[in-house]
């Protein structure tokens, strides 16, 4: 018998490629609404707790966010560049920026002021700011 190596490594190539795939919607199933994106990052401060999300190519007004019973959620979605959505017939070749809708919650483990939350998006990284209740923030206690 002889073998096509062309062929065997094309049946490897597109066996290796299904499994890509079954392990992607694995991990988006298990993932639930709190997914891996946007990466983030939570600083507790003295005063208020300070959240970074890496949001790069997501406009202002794609963005939703809530603060409801200590969960922060983001919602928003990516879309391609202008200059791939305007060709035809386009075929990524790699693709590994997500793109499309995401949401994630984030518990928020302190009390927050929600009146005093403030967020803004500056180079493609979303910074909220929660201020803790009165009750939560660390005060200085003297030693008499």
């Amino acid at each position: 018998m002889l073998w096509n190596w062309n062929t065997r490594f094309a049946e490897m190539d597109s066996l290796r490629r299904q499994m890509d795939a079954l392990f992607e919607q694995a991990h988006h199933a298990f993932a639930g609404t709190s997914g891996s994106f946007p990466p983030v990052n939570i600083y507790d401060q003295p005063q208020s707790v300070q959240i970074l999300a890496e949001l790069p190519g997501v406009p202002r007004d794609a963005l939703d966010i809530s603060f409801v019973e200590g969960g922060l959620t983001l919602k928003g979605e990516r879309q391609p560049p202008a200059a791939v959505q305007s060709e035809d017939k386009v075929v990524a070749l790699r693709q590994e920026r997500r793109l499309g809708r995401f949401e994630k919650t984030i518990q928020i483990p302190v009390d927050i002021d929600p009146e005093g939350i403030q967020a803004r998006l500056q180079a493609g990284v979303l910074v909220i700011d929660l201020p803790k209740s009165e009750k939560a923030r660390t005060r200085q206690i003297t030693v008499n």
